[in-house]
């Protein structure tokens, strides 16, 4: 009874994880919406531009919005704006609610560069011969790894491991391939035994 409650006490915090950040950008985008939208609503109603197109301060909006984000994100790529950005952020922004949250989320999700979680290994954790699925999450240098290695069935938890990188095998499985198979609890590991038995033939 206790694993069954432990289950989905796990599974829903590892829902509110992956939902929560998603939401509160999603709230963030509103509010700057709405806050745009009142005025582009007078704008295009003193223009008569809402008796031509009704949805027109809408589409202003978004214009707007996505043009502001782009000379923004320009701006904080030069010495001048990146100054400026760590220094609102450590004295203002880091003071905001929730702001290293959003501000990790939307990293992740516009880093297409970033390496972490891009390589699948095979870590004997206790040096026992029993191995484990883990992720790739950073190369500290030319000998080390950081491994995240996660729990079934849900994979948003985990421990992270430092190891050497003789004590890993490396795979070359897609790590949604090899996050199906610890949702999975096991199911479909063929391809990851197939590199385990390998490395032991070698």
């Amino acid at each position: 009874m206790h694993r069954i409650r432990d289950f989905f006490i796990t599974a829903i915090v590892g829902g509110m994880i992956v939902v929560l950040p998603i939401a509160l950008i999603a709230f963030a985008f509103r509010w700057l919406f709405s806050l745009i939208y009142s005025v582009t609503a007078s704008l295009a109603k003193s223009l008569h531009i809402v008796e031509a197109y009704p949805d027109g301060a809408a589409y202003i909006t978004m214009v707007l919005i996505v043009v502001a984000m782009f000379f923004i994100g320009l701006a904080v790529k030069t010495r001048i704006g990146k100054f400026l950005y760590h220094y609102l952020e450590k004295y203002l922004l880091s003071k905001i609610p929730l702001y290293s949250v959003l501000s990790e989320t939307v990293s992740t999700i516009a880093d297409r560069d970033q390496k972490a979680f891009s390589k699948v290994v095979l870590v004997d954790v206790y040096g026992s011969g029993i191995y484990m699925t883990g992720f790739v999450t950073d190369e500290t240098n030319s000998e080390w790894y950081s491994i995240f290695v996660p729990t079934a069935p849900n994979p948003t938890n985990g421990f992270v491991l430092s190891t050497r990188r003789d004590a890993v095998i490396e795979t070359d499985l897609k790590p949604e391939d090899a996050v199906r198979t610890v949702v999975g609890m096991g199911a479909g590991s063929t391809e990851i035994l197939g590199y385990l038995a390998n490395a032991k033939k070698g």
